[in-house]
C-alpha cells in the first residue's frame, strides 16, 4: 500500500489510477479530476454538500459507469477549492 498526497481539487493524476481516493474534509462538489483519477474497480470517498453536516458518499467506477451512493450523515470542515457550480438556467 502506498500512500499519496497532493492538490486538493486536481489530485496527483501522473500516479493515477488508484484504488481508492479518500478526500479528507466536506466538498461542495466532485470535480471530474479526481474521479477520472479511480481505477476500474476502484472507489473515491468524500463528504458532500453546503451545509455543515452532509453527506458521506461512496463513488464506484465500473469499466466507464460511475455510480454513488450515501453511507450516512458526517459533519467534516470544508475544504477549500471544492466550489459547487451553480446551475446555469433557474426557473
Amino acid at each position: 500500500m502506498t500512500v499519496v498526497e497532493g492538490p486538493l481539487a486536481g489530485g496527483v493524476a501522473g500516479e493515477a489510477p488508484f484504488d481508492v481516493i479518500l478526500v479528507e474534509g466536506r466538498i461542495g462538489d466532485l470535480p471530474s479530476e479526481l474521479i477520472a483519477q479511480v481505477a476500474d474497480g476502484g472507489r473515491l470517498v468524500t463528504v458532500v454538500g453546503e451545509a455543515e453536516m452532509a453527506k458521506a458518499r461512496i463513488w464506484t467506477v465500473a469499466g466507464a459507469a460511475v455510480a454513488s451512493r450515501d453511507a450516512f450523515d458526517a459533519s467534516v470542515a470544508a475544504l477549500p477549492g471544492f466550489v459547487k457550480e451553480a446551475p446555469s438556467f433557474v426557473f
